[in-house]
């Protein structure tokens, strides 16, 4: 991976939805976050990021992986109102969960993956600068949530007997509106992997129904993420990819049965590599976007629709 190539952002050019994206800058709370590489001195900034609130003080702390970083960085959210995010805090490794330090290029998901109250930690594995091929098998990790800053390793493959390909992006949605959290596992092929929940929200239970959801394939590197994007109560896809911009799929099915087809229209000023996150990170009640930039910095996407 190399960033000598140039990327400039450009207005965000999607208007047929509820939500609607205008690119506000590349630099959100002065966050730059670079690896070197002493061979090449290659920079190269963040990828992946999840916002959730795991420490309990109502707003939204960012966890965040790299191609150069080995396990995934937690940047606590120390505002005081929700409105004002408050990201300029030292990163540090996430408490509880900073043993394991894979090839890098990780993918953080945080979820109460069994309805107990707290939320769990997952991690998909890229794969990045630390020999990739050492992880291909170990690559996606659960961790239980005890209490607070403490965490219990469960497994390194969660999908035990399934296999998701030689890298991992998950993202977990109740895409089927029965009451628990499925599964979407992005890959290196640029393909997605579906498992639904066939078990309960405490006790989940996962069946692979496809490896190729809606025949979907993005070129590289598939980051799956879900979103409502035009406000009729069903969750659509956006994928990263290696390549600049995303994917963008509607779902023209129903609650029960979700069916994705693809958005032409839709483009979005992000750079190659990027795995975009959608979260309320202002507090205004839209979701924003938030993603990684090649420069090390967090291009902040404002919601502006409805």
């Amino acid at each position: 991976m190399s960033s000598s190539s140039r990327w400039s952002p450009q207005p965000a050019a999607h208007r047929r939805s509820a939500q609607r994206f205008t690119f506000l800058t590349e630099r959100f709370e002065g966050i730059e976050i670079v690896g070197d590489i002493d061979t090449t001195g290659t920079r190269h900034g963040a990828n992946t990021m999840a916002f959730a609130d795991a420490d309990g003080d109502g707003d939204l702390d960012l966890f965040w992986g790299d191609f150069f970083e080995r396990g995934v960085l937690w940047i606590e959210n120390r505002s005081i109102a929700c409105a004002t995010p408050a990201l300029r805090t030292e990163p540090v490794q996430v408490p509880g969960v900073d043993s394991i330090f894979t090839s890098g290029f990780n993918v953080p998901a945080l979820v109460d993956i069994d309805a107990d109250g707290d939320l769990d930690f997952f991690m998909g594995v890229l794969g990045g600068a630390y020999n990739p091929i050492r992880t291909s098998a170990d690559n996606f990790y659960f961790w239980e949530r005890l209490d607070q800053d403490r965490f219990a390793l469960r497994t390194r493959p969660f999908l035990s007997g399934i296999d998701v390909g030689s890298e991992s992006a998950p993202a977990f949605a109740d895409i089927d509106g029965d009451g628990d959290l499925d599964l979407f596992v992005g890959e290196a092929s640029g393909e997605i992997n579906f498992l639904r929940n066939d078990g309960t929200a405490a006790v989940p239970r996962f069946v692979l129904v496809t490896d190729k959801v809606g025949d979907i394939d993005v070129g590289r590197r598939s980051a799956p993420t879900l979103i409502d994007l035009d406000g009729d109560g069903l969750l659509d896809l956006v994928v990263g990819r290696e390549d600049a911009g995303v994917s963008a799929f509607r779902n023209t099915g129903t609650g029960a049965e979700p069916r994705f087809t693809p958005i032409a229209d839709f483009t979005l000023p992000l750079p190659p590599f990027a795995a975009p996150a959608f979260a309320d990170i202002d507090g205004d009640g839209r979701i924003d976007l938030i993603a990684g930039g090649l420069g090390g910095g967090l291009i902040f996407l404002h919601n502006t629709g409805r």
